[in-house]
């Protein structure tokens, strides 16, 4: 395109610009900006777990349709995995125990069952696009990213898994979004924060991490999002940016739908491009919809980075460098999308919810649960100080999920008639040493919940310190085992659903799982 054209103050341009931005927003009701954008012609927006009111279940749907209402061909897109990932059930927890579970159960019909519920409650929210399944292999235990999330570290476990959850999610009428590709399971440093670092070769990329991709596509995910990973062996940035890296997604696995990209406020990407011009570097690179972030995480103005990404993206065609041929390659995808969710007839605030009666949820979180030494409270029942010794998640899981996470615990332990208290300490050493003060005698029946337990990491020098303390201290660990399994007395999950926290409380009563 020539320079000399302002795409500004072209009508069609502004409109194919805006058809590929996906942005986040603050609150719970649609603001001005957002509003006008969509009149623009915007894809749609992204959901995250501020767009939504706890307290009110029907809100969700009220502001989809009030969306819809403005623009009747916008996708709306949200991450709910199931497990420790949830936006709709942020507040009291997922009811799908989650990846891990259903991988160490390892029956597809399970996971194509649990894939179904939770494709009903993002189609009975108005919702077009579910960001899920994680269909990464953790091939490595120290991963802060993944780990639960995945299906399990053996490539045709995760291949099985992926196809059935696939199948049962767009069984509800809503797309899903396979991530992340080329695999994010062997990393060992979290891309919301930093570049991580990949050690694996072509042929582990072929072997390991890309069949799970192979298998969900041929299971018909309608998309594909692409990771901010270097790939070692393809030279130049991360996967997101890098045409290279995402060239075998079309030309070896055959997809046709639509790549969607990490968001682009992520610190993989931030920490060596200027948000203005990764837009249209992940649209050179093979994306069609740009993911632009949770303002929540920045705590800015909503509109900035979505009007940083579209100014870029105007900038590189008034400069020639973008085409305006790949934005309307990446339109006539997201066309496709948009006629496939149409089609289908289940779809929508009308579909009908799938029954979660029976209580399968639980079942497979008691299954999956491994239990060592004796973790039984005594009788008369002793009450319990319960501790939340994890470092700080990944901010995938949500704003404040620490918080939230401890109070699945507390929920679930209260609801099975134990008589739970819990520290009013911080995190930092002062909290720590305050904590440790208080369990010193011995006394106090103490749970503490722990995750990954890297071996020398913060996380597992303080629970090593908590049972030095007060050597009865029963740990439930919610994370992928990774190393350091220090407790005597230990109850392993493998997440932190409510499912996860309800069979860890069963255990505590003594009532035996059904594995």
């Amino acid at each position: 395109m020539m320079s000399s054209v302002n795409s500004r103050r072209d009508p069609a341009l502004r409109r194919l610009v805006h058809q590929v931005l996906w942005p986040g927003f603050n609150g719970t009701t649609v603001p001005s900006w957002l509003a006008f954008a969509l009149e623009e012609g915007l894809a749609g927006a992204l959901y995250f777990s501020q767009n939504f009111d706890a307290d009110d279940p029907g809100q969700p749907g009220l502001l989809s349709r009030t969306i819809h209402g403005m623009a009747p061909d916008a996708l709306l897109g949200v991450d709910e995995e199931g497990g420790i990932v949830t936006r709709l059930q942020s507040g009291e927890g997922s009811q799908e125990p989650g990846n891990a579970v259903l991988g160490r159960i390892d029956d597809t019909g399970a996971t194509y069952r649990s894939g179904r519920r939770i494709g009903s409650l993002v189609a009975q929210a108005g919702i077009d696009i579910d960001l899920a399944p994680v269909v990464d292999v953790n091939s490595d235990a120290r991963n802060p990213v993944i780990a639960v999330r995945s299906f399990g570290s053996d490539p045709l476990l995760v291949c099985r898994h992926a196809s059935a959850m696939v199948r049962g999610i767009q069984e509800e009428g809503v797309a899903c979004c396979i991530k992340h590709f080329p695999g994010y399971g062997d990393v060992v440093a979290d891309p919301h924060h930093d570049i991580p670092v990949v050690h694996r070769t072509r042929r582990q990329t072929r072997s390991i991490h890309l069949p799970p991709f192979a298998a969900a596509i041929r299971a018909g995910a309608q998309c594909v999002m692409a990771a901010h990973i270097p790939v070692p062996y393809i030279p130049g940035p991360v996967a997101t940016l890098n045409p290279q890296a995402l060239q075998p997604l079309r030309e070896e696995l055959g997809f046709e739908g639509v790549v969607i990209c990490d968001a682009l406020d992520m610190g993989a990407v931030s920490r060596t491009t200027d948000l203005r011009h990764a837009g249209a570097k992940a649209l050179l690179a093979g994306n069609d919809l740009l993911c632009i972030g949770n303002p929540a995480d920045k705590r800015g103005r909503d509109e900035d980075g979505f009007a940083q990404v579209r100014d870029g993206i105007f900038d590189a065609l008034d400069e020639g460098s973008l085409p305006i041929r790949t934005l309307e390659q990446a339109q006539q995808r997201l066309a496709r999308l948009r006629a496939w969710s149409r089609s289908c007839a289940s779809h929508g605030l009308d579909a009908r919810p799938v029954s979660s009666a029976d209580g399968e949820q639980l079942r497979l979180a008691r299954a999956a649960m491994e239990v060592r030494g004796d973790v039984r409270l005594g009788e008369p029942r002793e009450p319990v100080l319960l501790v939340d010794a994890r470092a700080s998640q990944s901010p995938v899981v949500g704003e404040d999920s620490g918080s939230r996470g401890a109070h699945r615990f507390f929920r679930a332990l209260t609801e099975a008639g134990i008589s739970v208290s819990t520290p009013s300490f911080s995190g930092d050493d002062t909290g720590q040493d305050a904590l440790i003060s208080h369990i010193a005698d011995g006394s106090l029946r103490v749970v503490a919940i722990a995750g990954q337990l890297l071996p020398g990491s913060g996380e597992s020098l303080f629970v090593r310190r908590i049972l030095a303390t007060n050597p009865r201290t029963i740990v439930i660990q919610t994370g992928w085992p990774a190393g350091d399994d220090v407790a005597d007395h230990r109850i392993r999950t493998y997440g932190d659903s409510l499912p996860c926290a309800r069979a860890a409380a069963m255990a505590l009563l003594g009532i035996p799982g059904n594995r």
